[in-house]
This record gives C-alpha cells, sequence and structure tokens, in this order.
C-alpha cells in the first residue's frame, strides 16, 4: 500500500493481514503511517514513513500504554523521517526481528515474546494496470540495526523474552544500537537471556540495560557513551549474572568530556573488564564474586571505585586471570570472601563518593530516575577468613574513611 503524497490512517480495529513465506506486507507514506493491526506470522513487514511518524492507532490506558498488539511478523523493517512509536503509546510487537531508523521522535518498541536486533529486507509485488506484477519500486533493501539518525533520538526496546543485539550487514559496523546525540537508550527483557554480540552507543545520552530474570552477556563489543552514565542490570539473585569477554569495553570517557559514572549490579556472579569512566566513579555490586575476564585491558579506569559484592573479589596471582587490575584514586570494598587487586598508579583507601547513574525508563527519559549507591569507606571482608591483597605500582595511602550506612549518621570507625 502506497500514499504518495499523504498519510495511511488504519483504525484500531482494521488489519491487514497474509499467509505463507511470501506474503510480505509493505506500508509506504510520505507523510504519517497509523498503524492498527498488521498481521503475517511467516512474512515480513516493512513500514515506512518518509516525512513524519509510524505510530499506534489504539488509544492509551488513561495516561499508559496500550497492551494491544500492533504488529505480528517473522521480520519487522520500520523507517520514519521522525519517530517510531511515541513517548507513551509505544508501538506492540511480536516479531522475530526488527529494524528500525528515526531522527528527533526517536524509537519506541514493546516486543512481547523475545527478539533479535538484525537485518530485514521485504519484497512485494505491485499489480499493474494489466493485472501484470513485479517488484520494480515496491521491495525495500536490507535495513539493520536501531537508530536515530538526527536530533537526539531515544531508543527504548523492551521485550517479554531473550533479546539480542547482532550486527546486521547493511552497515556492518559491530553496532546494534545507535542513539544521535544526547539521545537515551533503555534495553530491557523481563525473560531469558540479553545477549549483547554488537556495540551498543550514545553519542552523549544515558543508556540502561536491564535483565529484570536472567543474565546479561557481552561479546567483545562495545557499550559507550561520551558523557552519559551507563546503568547495567541484571536482577536475579540465581540466574542474574553480568558476563563480559576479553575485548569488551564499556566506556563513558570519550573525547569531548570527562566521562559519566559507571554502575554495574549482578544479583548473581560479574566477570569484567574494560570498564572506563576517566575522571567519573564505577560502582561494582554483585550478589556472588567478581572476577577478571580480560588479562590485556585494565579491568576499571576511574576516579572513585565502590564495590560491594557477596562473595570474592578477584583472584589470588596464578589463579585463573588473577587480580583485579584497576586504575583509580580512591577505592573502597565490602566481600564476603577475599579481595585481590592490582593498582597500575597511586591510590588511597578512602571513603568512595556516593554513585549516582541515571536510570533510563520507558517514555525514554531520566526525570527523577536515579539509582545511587551510598559512600562507603575501607576494604573490609566480611566472612569466610577472607584475605584482602592490594598490590600498588605508585604509592599506596590509608585514610579512616566515613561512610553512611543506611539509618545512621556519618560514623568513624578508624579503621
Amino acid at each position: 500500500m502506497v500514499a504518495g503524497s499523504g498519510s495511511i490512517t488504519m483504525s484500531d480495529s482494521s488489519l491487514f493481514t497474509t499467509s505463507g513465506t511470501n506474503g510480505d506486507i509493505r506500508l509506504l507514506a510520505s507523510q504519517n503511517v497509523i498503524v492498527g493491526d498488521i498481521e503475517t506470522t511467516t512474512a515480513d513487514v516493512s513500514i515506512t514513513a518518509t516525512a513524519v511518524s509510524i505510530t499506534d492507532a489504539d488509544a492509551l490506558v488513561g495516561v499508559a500504554n496500550d497492551n494491544d498488539l500492533d504488529i505480528t511478523a517473522l521480520g519487522l523493517r520500520l523507517n520514519a523521517g521522525v519517530g517510531v512509536g511515541e513517548v507513551v503509546d509505544h508501538l506492540e510487537t511480536t516479531v522475530g526481528t526488527v529494524s528500525a531508523r528515526a531522527t528527533s521522535g526517536g524509537i519506541y518498541l514493546f516486543e512481547s515474546n523475545g527478539v533479535t536486533v538484525g537485518d530485514v529486507a521485504v519484497t512485494t509485488n505491485r499489480v499493474g494496470v494489466t493485472g501484470e506484477t513485479t517488484t520494480n519500486d515496491s521491495s525495500d533493501s536490507t535495513q539493520s540495526d536501531l537508530r536515530t539518525t538526527a536530533n537526539n533520538g531515544n531508543i527504548v526496546l523492551v521485550a517479554g523474552g531473550t533479546l539480542i543485539l547482532d550486527d546486521g550487514t547493511a552497515t556492518a559496523d559491530s553496532t546494534a544500537i545507535s542513539a544521535h546525540g544526547s539521545g537515551n537508550i533503555l534495553l530491557k527483557t523481563t525473560s531469558g537471556l540479553l545477549d549483547i554480540n554488537a556495540a551498543v552507543k550514545s553519542d552523549t545520552g544515558n543508556i540502561t540495560i536491564w535483565n529484570t530474570t536472567g543474565a546479561i552477556e557481552q561479546d567483545a563489543v562495545t557499550i559507550s557513551t561520551d558523557g552519559g552514565t551507563i546503568d547495567i542490570e541484571a536482577m536475579d539473585a540465581t540466574n542474574g549474572s553480568i558476563t563480559m569477554v576479553a575485548g569488551s569495553t564499556i566506556v563513558t570517557d570519550g573525547n569531548s568530556t570527562t566521562g559519566g559514572n559507571i554502575r554495574l549490579k549482578s544479583g548473581a556472579g560479574m566477570s569484567i573488564t574494560g570498564i572506563n569512566a576517566g575522571s567519573a566513579h564505577v560502582s561494582l555490586l554483585a550478589g556472588s564474586f567478581i572476577k577478571d575476564i580480560g588479562e590485556t585491558t585494565t579491568d576499571v579506569v576511574a576516579n572513585h571505585l565502590r564495590i560491594d559484592a557477596g562473595s570474592w573479589v578477584g583472584e589470588a596471582s596464578g589463579t585463573n586471570l588473577g587480580l583485579l587490575d584497576i586504575s583509580v584514586t580512591r577505592l573502597s570494598v565490602r566481600a564476603g570472601n577475599s579481595i585481590y587487586f592490582n593498582e597500575l598508579s597511586d591510590i588511597t583507601v578512602d571513603t568512595t563518593d556516593a554513585i549516582t547513574v541515571n536510570r533510563v525508563k520507558d517514555d525514554g527519559g531520566v526525570l527523577n530516575s536515579v539509582e545511587t549507591d551510598a559512600k562507603q569507606s575501607d576494604l573490609v571482608t566480611t566472612a569466610n577468613d577472607g584475605n584482602i591483597v592490594l598490590v600498588a605500582a605508585g604509592n599506596l595511602t590509608f585514610n579512616d574513611g566515613t561512610d553512611v550506612l543506611a539509618g545512621e549518621n556519618v560514623t568513624e570507625d578508624n579503621t
């Protein structure tokens, strides 16, 4: 369906549907596309709103997003001059693979199941006046990734199953998610794995990556912003691990700014490398261990490093990859077992500042949405006859810190 000089408007009860593996659906409008229901469970869908936006015909439920599915397809290709979905009225989908482009209006998607960010192309037949068909000017080439390309567009993708981020072949640049300017990014799943196989980047915006029930795994790719904050959390105490690999990086210290705070929180264990907040701070919280996973890269670069772990932090020299390699100005640690660190320069054991990151919400904003870890002091093992090892290449200074504990004032413990 083509609207060469206007919009395509579906009602909330209207339906476009096909069956069969060749039953692709394509909507192209020079202005807006308003989506009712589009269904093709074994084929692909492409929607293009050249000048304006792709939006949902369904009404809000009060002031909240509706739950009515808009698009069911094998693959979904979305391309809009302004926005895909809206801040408080996302597009609801059940698709296997998705790709989208937008600008200032951002990208807002609620996926009911698992989804892969990857390649989608659509081929449809155009019926001519003689009844003959052709695919000329009626097909859309392969598009990859979720990208806002101008005017600080946010990207929000919330999935109900495993969320996989792959580097597609259209713009094969090792990137799956890219937000322009100060555009924020929220990637969230409420079931299954969150698997990062290609880079997640915002120019200067905030990034939240959140799994409420399962693990987060990062391949040898970058999660980065130039001065925004990065907030990564896997909540579940059993399955909620965060696993990086050699070559993974998480970076807020870019070319234009001094860096933003970085916070990683896992309900279970955490394997880290390549975390760089520049002159900003890093907070690591784990229900179990925190270990080094990449020996050729400094594990944490920051001003203050705050760690709270249910079990050990780093490992003894000669065990796996050994001590955590850090380059930080100030350090505080709580651990349920032994602590092992190798500092590459000077370091002070003292009170680390309260560390705050912005948590990106479903509307793409961060207003009144922060995660803060309170001040903390000293190096402390709380159980299991834990060792404390801190090796520094430069000066090593121990100060009596002050920390703020829940329900108490600032206190000194002379430790």
